[in-house]
This record gives structure tokens, sequence and C-alpha cells, in this order.
């Protein structure tokens, strides 16, 4: 049986370790998956988004706008 990829991190006393392929992915090809998967309306992609905007921003923003705002700023 073959080793997955995975990346372990430490946070003080808890260890997190993160078995995927997507770890051997460059972070252009990551880049690139994940603007893929958002072009396709991959929902957990969608939910993802929501989640981490609901951390950061007031409400009353609409959150897939916002995102691909900022996906096109960094591909220009």
């Amino acid at each position: 049986m073959s080793e997955k990829p995975s990346k372990t991190y430490q946070y003080g006393n808890t260890k997190v370790k993160i078995v995927s392929p997507f770890i051997e992915l460059t972070k252009e090809q990551q880049r690139e998956w994940f603007e893929s998967e958002w072009k396709k309306g991959n929902p957990i992609i969608h939910d993802i988004v929501d989640a981490a905007m609901d951390c950061l921003e007031p409400e009353g923003i609409s959150h897939k706008d916002e995102f691909e705002k900022l996906v096109d700023l960094k591909l220009k």
C-alpha cells in the first residue's frame, strides 16, 4: 500500500495531519483548481468561501460577489 500525501501542522499541543493529493499541487495549481471549481459552481467551494467571509466581513455584503472581485484583482 502506498503512502498518501500528507502534511502535519503543530498548533500548541495539538497536531493536525492533512491527508490529500491537493498537498502535492503547487500554489499556482491550487489556485487554478480552486478557480475552476468556483466557476463550475462547486457548492462545497462556495460554502467554504461563504463561511470564511462570514468570519471576516460585516453582514450585508454579497460574499460571492466580493470573492469574484478579489479573484479578478489577483488575476490582473
